[in-house]
């Protein structure tokens, strides 16, 4: 008598039309999702690969989101600095003006109102925020007021830093600048040297240019230019020992140490211009100190005299002033630049890699299509066996 295995025969019905179901299950869950891999048993070299790509696509997107923060707070600071340009420039037409001898006391009064004006514009101005609560002048500590006002003095507690921000695989752009470097440490006078009229003077000399004869000859020693005479001076260093003496007339250029200080007018007896390094003086401190000489209501002529090399020292400082905000806004406008190029070139990079992932992960839906009808046919099929396989037993054939 031979015995029939049915419990074999029904084990394997079963594992046939389990896989069979489990065949047409992934199919179906391909095509619902798109996908060729939905498990990285599918294709373990591909879903590998889809990984990285994904990971390369988040990448690119997280720094087209860098770029626009970045592009939104440059935009703000060009803004900023173009307001500072038109108030510094209009500083210096205030400047000329009160230098025109036509104006009174009265008149240079209400220009130095103005220039007060500007002066807290300006502090306001260096102290505007990115649109989300932090300052753009502050360097790396841009959540607190960088630019304090204290009376006369404008005080900076931000720092030097420049925050980076990574906007490619391997370009970072500067998303701002210090205001300390804007605003605070401007060079005096033409970056070298600076002329002063001694307050004591009683001629009518008046420091009008410096200039720079050889780079690198002086090194900010101080020295006093004293007229001996009318027509006649010696340069002394800061011991008081003479280095030079020279005869003078009215415009003429002083040279020494590789510099040169213009004089107009006619110095008296006595009337000493001091000479020293440039150094820096902030932007509104530059303000307030010709705001001052306009107030000091000068009418004699050697006060007017030291009120002109005043404001001609200012005019020079503000010029430098100027020309450091027009070369931040130089380096705002190629860092936006930077940002629409590398914006462009991580946009090539999606496209590609989107295509790629495309290729590895996207199904084919017609092949699919059919592949599923080819399983539901042998579900079925193995449906039917399993039916028949079920019904067997010894009893139905006795």
């Amino acid at each position: 008598m031979t015995r029939v295995p049915t419990l074999d025969t029904f084990n394997r019905a079963l594992a046939q039309l389990t896989a069979s179901a489990a065949a047409a299950a992934r199919a179906q869950e391909q095509i619902a999702t798109g996908s060729r891999i939905v498990t990285p048993a599918d294709d373990p070299y591909g879903a590998a690969e889809v990984l990285l790509f994904e990971q390369n696509l988040a990448e690119l997107a997280q720094y087209s989101r860098n770029a626009t923060n970045a592009e939104v707070r440059l935009q703000r600071e060009e803004a900023a600095l173009a307001s500072v340009n038109d108030l510094l420039q209009r500083s210096r037409e205030l400047v000329l003006q009160a230098s025109n001898a036509t104006q009174t006391q009265e008149t240079r009064g209400f220009i130095a109102v103005e220039l007060r004006e500007i002066r807290a514009q300006l502090v306001d101005i260096a102290n505007t925020e990115n649109g989300r609560g932090r300052y753009l002048f502050a360097g790396n500590r841009d959540t607190e007021v960088p630019f304090v006002a204290s009376g006369a003095a404008v005080d900076y507690v931000g720092d030097q830093g420049q925050r980076q921000i990574q906007i490619g695989e391997s370009l970072f752009v500067e998303s701002g600048d210090s205001g300390d470097q804007i605003f605070m440490r401007v060079p005096r006078a033409n970056g070298v040297f600076t002329t002063a009229a001694a307050n004591a003077n009683t001629g009518t000399g008046i420091v009008a240019r410096q200039s720079v004869i050889t780079a690198g000859v002086y090194g900010g020693e101080s020295l006093t230019v004293r007229f001996t005479a009318a027509d006649a001076y010696d340069i002394v260093d800061g011991v008081g020992a003479v280095v030079a003496s020279g005869t003078f007339a009215p415009g003429d250029a002083i040279a020494t140490n590789g510099i040169a200080v213009e004089i107009d007018g006619q110095p008296a007896i006595g009337d000493e211009f001091t000479i020293a390094a440039a150094g820096y003086r902030d932007v509104f401190a530059t303000l307030d100190d010709i705001a001052t000489v306009l107030e000091s209501g000068a009418s004699s002529d050697a006060a007017l005299a030291q009120q002109a090399s005043a404001l001609n020292r200012g005019l020079e400082n503000l010029d430098q002033a100027i020309g450091i905000v027009l070369e931040t806004r130089t380096s705002v406008g190629s860092r936006l630049e930077s940002i629409d190029a590398q914006r462009d070139l991580n946009t090539g990079f999606e496209l590609l890699g989107r295509e790629a992932l495309a290729d590895l992960r996207d199904l084919d839906y017609t092949a699919a299509i059919s592949q599923l009808s080819q399983q539901l046919t042998a579900l079925e099929a193995a449906q039917q066996a399993f039916v028949r396989t079920q019904g067997l037993s010894l009893f139905n054939v006795l």
